[in-house]
């Protein structure tokens, strides 16, 4: 058995070598479609399959308290030690949240990534040291005790050069001296989605790291700022853990006196490789897409392999029938053939996996401009390899197994005779077959590029609310440079000043988020006499703290009332301005000014006076339906991270310098981060649309010239093997252009039959698209004739070069042959 193997094999080889046009076309077409989805894989394998390297990942789990407003929601510390202590389910609990921090080592400052985390981090992760230790519980118990850090691999080698006496070592860490106790394992960044730790820090520490102005955020039951991940304790599951800790914060909840809706659960206990809480479903929902895209190109190109496989066979089927007319077996010539497929297959997938390595690399240059490093490794690992290797052997033996069968059906007489040259209706059909549905999984891919494309020019034509021209967007951060909040609130004022002073500044403005960025924030917010929902709490309404200047700055109109001025300080009278909807929401057919808002319940004191009303604006995505939105004034509501917002004439360039003198002055050792434009920042909300829109138009045009190819190839094809009739035709009288028609209008018919089925196709499939659109129907007509005369054309085209060659046809020769 193994020596017919290799004899096949040895075959296939020379069999292949033969016909090197076919092969590289066969190669070329699987290769394309292979890479496509293995590229693809590699990112939805970094997003939603694989786990955080850390031991027997299958028992950790991601924890998901949900709030009053029915979305996850990080705890408190407080709510944190209660769960970890009423858990039986358990056998850790540990927290983490990420954060920015000031590196200092040998008189250098940068900004690095930080994981506050609690003291049994680690050991609930299973995790051993590079160098040194970890944590031990004990370096979690008392707050501002044991300033310790850990080292993360990357940074180790990037700062340290990997020197294992770094450890006992003391870095500054937001102008506070910590010792190095240890370094993690090369394989571990950290627990948070997509973003690479460089540091971790026992969250016994945070309030020295982040002084608060009221108390410590480690005993404030309402302070909720820290993430969940757990181990399972043996003989326990995800089930019985998530029941167990929902019980513990309904009382949680009942103790404080909020309303919990009894059919809710309050809790989701996840599995680790399930990082994205609230969007979850949405992040799959895409990737599901991504994958659907370049599966119809799969399927576009192993539609192609069939069709020169059975075009091959057509061409073989003398020497097929001579192989079975002197004793082969019909199932030995299968294996034969299939092995030949199966060759095909194996190089294509090589050649795909060499394209997935360049095209990931295309991906990983897709990562936004963020203040902190995008870890998201898209490395082909087993899994994928698996997955190529999968891929390629399943399609090889899948579309090479309807050819094989069609030429072992040879009729050996007429074959050895050679009559039927063209193989009969019956492999005609098939060819024809194969072409149409080229033609129609072309047509679907460029329907869905068509749709995306457009949409997303629709999406630049949206008003966001505010004007990003010619405004530049600053980060800074003074609490990881250890100011206090008095320092913190010094250094922007003079901020403020010396940037509106510059040349060319017609405005700036402090803001805590970016509209349209990736920091947005949402709270409960309460009114006397408005209702929330039922079983919630409160109204949840996205928030944003900017300084007096900001609405000018972005030009947002001011419907009501007024501007924040300087006169709103902090220990002062707490102000608010709403924009339109939560005016509307909030107080229907009365005005809002003067009114009294609380973030939480509304007591006697306290709460916000609501003194303007703003227009509407788009502030998570373009495509968004009108929100609630609340602005709180600065100082008012202290933040030690905002960004400077400017309107610059002529750019930012003309004013960089002075900008960058102007920090120097206030604090030499304060760091300014790359400067963006806020028309980049808008473009980061729309990054999946652009990923989409790129790979469907990518690949689209991909399936085109494979189908134009099929086309190309069927009908050369039948001009030759139809030559005879051709010649004859012209020696009885017919025009050349009666024989160009008859052969333009065979290749029209199976082009006009792909797309109507196409169209068909795409009616029922794109209004799976629907939440990529802007201001666009899935069914778009305009899109849906343009792609079609379009692809119309270009089959016209692979199709008018045969029909020209089969007029040239010399009738003499016919007849002689004939």
């Amino acid at each position: 058995m193994m020596g017919e193997l290799r004899q096949d094999l040895r075959y296939a080889v020379r069999i292949l070598a033969k016909s090197p046009g076919f092969t590289a076309a066969a190669v070329l077409s699987l290769a394309l479609g292979i890479g496509a989805n293995t590229a693809i894989f590699s990112l939805v394998n970094a997003l939603l399959i694989r786990s955080t390297p850390v031991a027997d990942p299958a028992r950790v789990v991601r924890v998901y308290p949900a709030g009053s407003d029915g979305r996850f929601h990080s705890v408190s510390y407080p709510d944190y030690l209660t769960l970890r202590g009423a858990s039986r389910t358990l056998a850790g609990l540990s927290t983490f949240t990420t954060r920015p921090l000031s590196l200092a080592t040998g008189g250098q400052a940068d900004r690095v990534t930080g994981e506050i985390v609690s003291g049994d981090f680690f050991r609930t992760l299973g995790l051993r040291p590079a160098a040194g230790r970890f944590f031990v519980p004990e370096e979690g118990v008392t707050p501002g005790t044991h300033p310790v850090v850990v080292l993360g691999h990357g940074l180790w080698q990037r700062r340290f050069a990997g020197d294992s006496s770094v450890v006992g070592r003391t870095i500054g860490l937001n102008g506070r001296t910590f010792t190095v106790i240890g370094v993690a394992p090369a394989s571990f960044v950290g627990v948070s989605v997509a973003i690479l730790a460089d540091v971790w820090v026992p969250v016994m520490m945070s309030d020295a790291l982040f002084p608060m102005e009221s108390g410590s955020r480690l005993t404030q039951p309402e302070v909720t700022w820290l993430n969940l991940v757990g181990r399972l304790a043996p003989g326990a599951s995800r089930p019985a853990a998530e029941a167990e800790l929902g019980t513990i914060v309904r009382g949680l909840a009942t103790a404080r006196g909020e309303t919990v809706d009894p059919r809710a659960n309050p809790v989701r206990v996840e599995a680790e490789n399930r990082r994205f809480a609230d969007h979850q479903a949405e992040v799959t929902a895409f990737m599901a897409v991504l994958m659907a895209i370049v599966g119809v190109v799969l399927l576009v190109a192993c539609v192609n392999l069939a069709g020169l496989l059975l075009a091959r066979a057509s061409a073989r089927r003398r020497e097929i029938a001579i192989r079975l007319a002197v004793g082969a077996g019909r199932g030995r010539l299968l294996r034969q053939l299939l092995t030949e497929s199966l060759l095909l297959g194996l190089s294509g997938g090589g050649g795909g996996v060499l394209l997935a390595l360049w095209g990931t690399d295309l991906l990983a240059r897709l990562r936004p401009a963020a203040d902190v490093t995008i870890a998201l490794d898209l490395g082909l690992d087993a899994r994928v390899l698996g997955f190529a290797l999968g891929v390629s052997v399943l399609t090889a033996l899948a579309f090479g197994l309807v050819p094989a069968l069609a030429a072992t059906r040879s009729d050996v007489v007429s074959a050895l005779k050679d009559e039927a040259p063209g193989g009969g209706r019956r492999r005609s059909r098939l060819r024809n077959g194969f072409v149409v549905a080229q033609v129609a999984l072309s047509l679907l891919l460029l329907l869905g590029a068509g749709l995306l494309t457009r949409s997303l020019r629709n999406a630049g034509a949206i008003d966001p609310g505010f004007d990003p021209a010619d405004v530049t967007v600053v980060p800074f951060d003074v609490g990881i440079q250890g100011y206090s909040a008095a320092r913190g609130q010094i250094f922007y004022a003079d901020l403020l000043e010396r940037a509106r002073a510059l040349p060319g500044v017609r405005a700036a403005a402090l803001a805590e988020n970016v509209p349209l960025g990736l920091g947005n924030q949402a709270m409960g917010f309460n009114a006397p006499g408005v209702t929330p929902p039922e079983g919630r709490g409160s109204i949840v309404a996205d928030f944003n703290i900017v300084s007096p200047g900001y609405f000018a700055a972005l030009r947002i109109p001011l419907l009501s009332g007024r501007d924040f001025a300087a006169t709103d300080r902090a220990g002062g009278p707490a102000v608010a301005i709403v924009n339109a909807t939560m005016a509307r929401r909030f107080w229907p057919g009365g005005t809002a000014l003067g009114r009294r808002i609380w973030a939480g319940r509304v007591d006697t004191t306290g709460g916000y006076e609501v003194v303007g009303v703003v227009a509407d604006g788009k502030y998570r995505t373009l495509g968004e339906e009108p929100r609630n939105y609340v602005y709180l004034a600065y100082p008012q509501s202290p933040a030690t991270a905002l960004t400077l917002h400017l309107k610059v004439a002529g750019g930012l360039d003309a004013v960089l310098g002075g900008l960058r003198d102007a920090v120097r002055a206030l604090d030499p050792s304060m760091p300014v981060l790359t400067p963006m434009s806020l028309r980049s920042a808008i473009g980061i909300s729309l990054l999946p649309h652009r990923l989409a829109a790129g790979v469907a138009a990518a690949f689209g045009l991909i399936g085109a010239l494979l189908a134009a190819l099929g086309i190309y190839g069927v009908t050369a094809y039948t001009v030759s093997q139809r030559a005879r009739e051709f010649g004859v035709r012209l020696a009885l009288g017919a025009r050349a252009g009666d024989v160009f028609r008859l052969v333009l209008g065979q290749g029209m018919r199976l082009a006009l039959t792909g797309v109507a089925l196409g169209v068909m196709g795409a009616l029922a499939l794109t209004r799976f698209l629907g939440s990529l659109m802007y201001g666009l129907s899935p069914t778009d007509p305009v899109t849906f004739g343009g792609v079609t005369a379009g692809l119309a054309a270009v089959v016209l085209l692979a199709c008018f070069v045969p029909a020209r060659r089969a007029t040239r046809v010399n009738p003499v020769d016919a007849l002689r042959s004939e």
